[in-house]
């Protein structure tokens, strides 16, 4: 087969071969990708914001949905999102639809589509109050920083009902595609992973839940941030930049978080 593939014969039957892989480069045997051979290489992208709403007309045509339904709100939503991933979340949306009898896919089929793909199936856990309200505050904590400081990503769900592995979940998107991304970027990345901790370090004087593991993954965005110096002073200083303004932002917070708890449907989830 490798030798038929090298480049085209007199025989007046002329084939050029195309393929396709999502492989990594690297991966591939050296003997394709030689002159003649699989030597001419065109690399497809993510799609942005209007090849995405385009891919989403064209599956939603596939399917009954609800005139209603904001394609461009949900391209927004789909950052990131290959032509399968987009695909299949519209399947995902019309199994929903149809499990609850509904005649059509609406805006809310499709979001909760969304989150059982990228969040996992729901699943209730007979929680004490104080876990549920340690959850609460932990993701109340990611909230408020994703909301108040992030300067790319916005809040799209949160929840303390138990999806996967977790108890509670804030999921993000960012606004737009990012291709480069700035220190201001990761900072905002090392605040909102330590949010969680901070509430709960304001609120009980200790983390209850998943602080510290939060906090590890914050440790890996500043040793990427500082180049590997885990323990020069630069990371030093970065992270007690960090810190404090976690702290002195979910601290201001805190009681308004108090306040609201009593009365919110955080108590059951929501």
């Amino acid at each position: 087969m490798l030798v038929e593939l090298d480049g085209l014969s007199d025989a007046g039957e002329n084939i050029i071969v195309i393929g396709a892989t999502n492989a990594d480069e690297d991966v591939l045997d050296e003997a394709l990708m030689r002159p003649g051979r699989f030597d001419r290489k065109i690399y497809v992208g993510k799609p942005n914001l209007e090849e995405r709403e385009r891919i989403f007309n064209f599956y939603l045509s596939r399917i009954k949905y609800n005139e209603a339904l904001d394609v461009g709100r949900l391209a927004r939503k789909a950052v990131g999102k290959t032509p399968a991933e987009i695909e299949n979340i519209v399947k995902e949306a019309a199994l929903i639809a149809a499990r609850k009898k509904q005649p059509a896919v609406s805006y809310k089929e499709m979001s909760e589509a969304i989150e059982r793909i990228e969040l996992g199936v729901e699943h209730r856990l007979n929680l004490t109050e104080k876990e549920r309200r340690a959850t609460a505050y932990h993701e109340a904590g990611h909230l408020l920083l994703v909301y108040l400081t992030h300067p790319t990503n916005d809040v799209f769900k949160i929840s303390i009902r138990q999806r996967g592995g977790v108890l509670g979940v804030v999921h993000s998107v960012p606004r737009e595609e990012i291709y480069a991304q700035d220190r201001d970027g990761l900072y905002a990345h090392i605040r909102v992973a330590l949010g969680g901790y901070a509430a709960e370090k304001i609120k009980f004087s200790m983390y209850l839940t998943i602080g510290a593991a939060l906090t590890a993954s914050a440790a890996v965005l500043v040793t990427y941030v500082t180049g590997g110096k885990l323990l020069g002073t630069k990371v030093t200083r970065t992270m007690a930049y960090v810190a404090n303004s976690v702290l002195v932002l979910v601290t201001a917070l805190t009681l308004a978080m108090d306040w609201i708890w009593k009365g919110s449907p955080l108590k059951d989830g929501f």
